[in-house]
């Protein structure tokens, strides 16, 4: 994500950070619409439904919107080195608790393995990634005779809902959601719209993602409950690592993903970072987490790097060609790893390898954003720059040198 790319252009690459967040963003931008594309063809490693978890996605996503919108406001103001410090610490936390997720569920799989010898292939089979491996309790699903039997009507439009992709209405609303922040955002910074910082209006737009996204997100999860409170009354099968869509639960996961948001809006970075191992720590499946993930985060990029392209933070006279470039290379990348990753795992049927590598990417993270953490504090000491005093969330004037110090920073790096 933003924490791998953005070092990375700035270091190696010697982009100025503000085109080598834009790049970073269309970087990841060309590689989730692969993700999406591949994803959506899959089916659940157990059950007879789609891969990405698209109930948890609609619900999750908007609850991580409504954190980054304080997040992006503190970021704003914290002292630069206070965030720096504040995302490596996350960084090095994060890669911890997934390292140690990997090792739970590869000694998951390895019991499957060695009970599998012992066992019929069912009840092998029975012992997913991300379950208990003592028994479960025994739960009749709709395909087992026991089954309680609903109407016929009834019956086959439960089956096919949860067989199928979202529904279109659902769909709709989020992307209203979507086309809401993004048109609230540009208006802020388009000159044209005459916007001024700490207005009426800059805080009226600041905010009206808020409440449009409560209202969408409330809907969505008395929906959800109710859909779920009836599977579970008819004894409808869930696969391991199903969240499970109670109330408490609900409030939990909502909440964990709103701290996700302000997590990486405070601290900026791109969501999957937080999100991908938030969404394993509620125990879902490597594989379904994964494709989840993407997808949640394809929303997010597509709005930052249209954003990014009307206001012309690209580099370059024509701007476009650096977008098309970049988002050809992260959809190329990410093709190539999609394929190197799913071969891995059929060879050596071993989903783990998801968890690790998402732990492995996130550490060298952590690696790069100390290295140009210790090197943009070497400048500011040097050239007298450093300033741990809170910033103004409206500076006076847009060349002003408050707003233009998180920019030269690590200026002698572009």
């Amino acid at each position: 994500g933003g924490g791998l790319f953005v070092p990375l252009y700035i270091l190696v690459a010697h982009y100025q950070p503000r085109h080598a967040v834009a790049l970073s963003t269309a970087t990841i931008f060309g590689g989730m619409i692969v993700n999406l594309c591949m994803n959506l063809p899959k089916r659940h490693p157990f059950l007879d439904r789609p891969l990405i978890d698209f109930t948890a996605a609609f619900i999750l996503e908007p609850s991580a919107l409504v954190g980054t919108v304080l997040g992006v406001l503190l970021n704003r103001i914290l002292p630069t080195l206070v965030t720096s410090l504040l995302l490596v610490l996350l960084l090095a936390y994060t890669t911890c608790k997934t390292t140690r997720k990997g090792q739970a569920a590869y000694r998951r799989e390895s019991h499957v393995r060695r009970t599998s010898t012992r066992d019929p292939p069912a009840a092998a089979g029975a012992v997913a990634l991300g379950a208990p491996t003592s028994p479960a309790p025994a739960t009749p699903g709709p395909f087992s005779p026991t089954a309680p039997l609903l109407p016929g009507t009834a019956h086959a439009t439960l089956l096919e809902r949860d067989r199928s992709s979202p529904e279109s209405r659902t769909l709709c609303l989020l992307l209203c959601v979507w086309g809401t922040v993004l048109l609230t955002n540009y208006l802020k910074q388009s000159p044209a719209a005459g916007v001024r910082c700490g207005s009426s209006l800059y805080w009226g737009l600041t905010l009206l993602p808020v409440p449009v996204t409560v209202v969408y997100l409330l809907g969505m999860i008395r929906w959800t409950l109710r859909e779920h409170e009836l599977k579970r009354r008819l004894g409808f099968e869930f696969a391991a690592g199903d969240l499970q869509w109670s109330e408490a639960a609900t409030a939990k996961y909502v909440l964990f993903m709103a701290v996700a948001g302000l997590s990486a809006g405070c601290l900026g970075i791109g969501g999957g970072t937080i999100q991908g191992p938030v969404l394993l720590e509620m125990g879902m499946l490597p594989q379904v987490q994964a494709a989840t993930t993407t997808t949640m985060i394809l929303f997010t990029t597509s709005s930052a790097s249209i954003l990014f392209l009307l206001s012309g933070q690209y580099p370059g006279p024509v701007k476009y060609d650096y977008f098309l470039w970049f988002v050809g290379v992260g959809a190329l990348g990410t093709l190539l790893g999609q394929t190197l990753m799913a071969t891995l795992i059929q060879r050596f049927e071993r989903p783990s390898f998801i968890v690790f590598f998402l732990a492995a990417s996130i550490g060298f993270s952590c690696l790069l954003m100390s290295l140009e953490g210790v090197l943009s504090l070497d400048w500011q000491l040097q050239h007298g720059e450093l300033d741990l005093a809170l910033q103004p969330l409206c500076p006076p004037s847009p060349r002003s040198p408050t707003a233009d110090r998180r920019s030269v920073q690590i200026k002698r790096y572009s």
